[in-house]
């Protein structure tokens, strides 16, 4: 379980395919400590470690299930990506509850700046638009936000600086792909009856 709080930048230093799959050797800001075995976050995505390759590199395996489920089919050394460890119980949540269980990529489809924040329009398929409310928490590349907007199987968030400057959401565009997750207490809401 995670918050959507991303905690560093990392960088894809490495992408090998292997058995259907990739294997991804992922480069931290020197102190970030990760452990073997350890849940972690990655553009939203929850992987395992599977390997601690010194302070600041390790690996990550991420199966056919997951290529084909999230923007990480697309991914090249050298990429930029959000990472967040898993949330300890004593933590506070500062964002919202997210799995790392990527329902959907979703695809930007406008982007403008007002009153200093970047707006983002995503679009994404029906089924997982009525999970989305305006207001509530979605985690977009692993990143929690609140929806200002839903419209037209999309919907619309805006970034302050601090986002954009401290996550990888800055260097999104129009059309880029992006990972989501929508709130999970919305879903066992809407799935009660």
């Amino acid at each position: 379980m995670f918050t959507g709080l991303v905690e560093t930048i990392g960088q894809i230093k490495s992408c090998v395919s292997f058995d259907g799959g990739r294997t991804f050797k992922i480069h931290t800001p020197e102190g970030f400590a990760s452990k073997i075995s350890e849940s972690i976050a990655i553009n939203g995505v929850c992987f395992t470690v599977t390997k601690q390759i010194n302070t600041n590199e390790f690996e990550v395996f991420a199966s056919p299930n997951t290529l084909s489920k999230t923007n990480f089919r697309l991914s090249r050394t050298g990429q930029f990506v959000n990472i967040e460890r898993a949330l300890k119980l004593s933590d506070r949540i500062g964002g919202h509850l997210v799995q790392g269980h990527i329902e959907e990529v979703g695809k930007v489809i406008a982007k403008k700046a007002k009153a200093g924040i970047t707006m983002f329009t995503i679009k994404v398929a029906p089924e997982i638009s009525k999970y989305i409310v305006r207001n509530g928490n979605i985690a977009v590349e692993g990143v929690s936000l609140t929806v200002i907007d839903t419209k037209n199987n999309g919907f619309e968030i805006g970034l302050v600086p601090f986002t954009l400057k401290n996550t990888t959401l800055g260097e999104l565009h129009i059309g880029s792909l992006v990972n989501i997750e929508t709130d999970i207490l919305g879903k066992y809401l809407k799935n009660e009856n």
